[in-house]
């Protein structure tokens, strides 16, 4: 289900759950057949990319919140429009930029560092090897860069997973969208 945000002008409005839940069902009466249509692409959509986001087609999970994708409905009052879209929840920022722009699949060239032996870190060639790492005990390990086994074509996953699909979607809709505003829905 969509996330519904009431804005005015700059102001946007967060509702508590039973005023929320009052203004979704009053915009769900009031909603036309082109809207729902939109807001049911869009959750498919977003119920995809969050499948998707850490898959094995994906990326490893460390924090979880840039593959947290949401579809989200804006009502903005003054300008009386609804505005429905599809992407991350993840608020971190990167200069101006969302964080989640910027995540991306492994490259094939992608490379790993594994923990070896002394021996096998000797016997592997120098470009291979990476610095000791220290353990809490004082000891310290050999570690060598290895090719990375989810390696893939380095694309970035929200176009790949978010921005691509919900175009589709759209372009496969529109035919019902059209009959629907010529009907006056």
């Amino acid at each position: 289900m969509s996330e519904l945000r009431v804005t005015t002008g700059g102001v946007i409005v967060r509702l508590g759950p039973e005023l929320g839940d009052f203004v979704r069902r009053l915009v769900e009466k009031t909603q036309t057949v082109t809207i729902q249509q939109i807001r049911e692409a869009a959750d498919e959509v977003a119920a995809d990319a969050r499948l998707a986001w850490y898959s094995k087609q994906g990326v490893k999970r460390r924090t979880g919140k840039s593959g947290d994708i949401r579809a989200l409905e804006v009502v903005d009052i003054a300008k009386g429009e609804i505005r429905i879209s599809v992407g991350s929840a993840d608020d971190r920022m990167a200069g101006r930029r969302p964080v989640p722009v910027f995540v991306h699949r492994p490259t094939r060239t992608s490379t790993i560092m594994v923990d070896v032996s002394p021996g096998e870190w000797f016997a592997a060639p120098e470009s291979m090897r990476a610095p000791w790492r220290p353990t809490p005990g004082g000891k310290k390990v050999a570690r060598l860069h290895r090719p990375n086994p989810d390696a893939s074509d380095g694309k970035k996953l929200l176009p790949t997973l978010v921005r691509s699909p919900m175009r589709k979607r759209a372009k496969a809709i529109s035919a019902a969208i059209a009959k629907g505003v010529a009907r006056g829905e």
